[in-house]
């Protein structure tokens, strides 16, 4: 697959730069889209997506290995793999009158479980993105306070503060909205 992303690029400098990003990232991104999509064949998808993405603006990239690229790529990868989540979301379409009693139970609960993931996912989304980076971060890829400020270029404390102020935001936003249903 490299080669043909390297067939899109003109000059051997832009060549060499794509490859160093798809050699050194390639493994995280592909970790990263899995952990949102669940599914090997999506997340080489949105992978690759992603890559075709970067190629236009590949000359923003100064160093390839600095924390500004890869919050770049991490970014790039997550807004690719949430797209492609809506889309598949859109594509299921079973006559339920068609199911038996066990296949609309498994689904049923397929479906609570992911709506309830994917409505927490969408809040967050709602929030500022200084906030709504750092539970991604956190809940969604696993890392720790330490990994998410050394993935955001922040001290430790100030990546601590912004878990603390997000959460309270999504506290309030969950209150808010729970206060307008009833």
């Amino acid at each position: 697959m490299l080669l043909f992303f390297l067939s899109m690029l003109e000059t051997q400098e832009e060549r060499d730069k794509f490859t160093l990003i798809y050699e050194q990232y390639y493994k995280l991104m592909i970790d990263i889209a899995y952990s949102i999509l669940h599914n090997g064949q999506d997340a080489e998808d949105a992978v690759q997506q992603a890559f075709l993405k970067l190629i236009p603006n590949l000359g923003k990239i100064e160093n390839v290995s600095c924390r500004k690229t890869l919050n770049y790529l991490v970014i790039m990868v997550r807004r690719v793999c949430f797209s492609h989540y809506k889309e598949q979301k859109k594509i299921v379409q079973i006559p339920y009158e068609d199911l038996s009693e066990s296949e609309m139970g498994i689904i049923e609960d397929n479906l609570l479980e992911q709506m309830e993931y994917s409505e927490l996912l969408e809040r967050v989304k709602a929030l500022p993105d200084i906030y709504g980076d750092v539970l991604y971060l956190m809940y969604c890829l696993d890392l720790s306070a330490k990994e998410i400020a050394g993935s955001l270029g922040i001290s430790v404390k100030a990546a601590q503060k912004r878990i603390e102020r997000a959460r309270q935001q999504l506290k309030e936003l969950l209150i808010a909205e729970e206060v307008a249903a009833a």
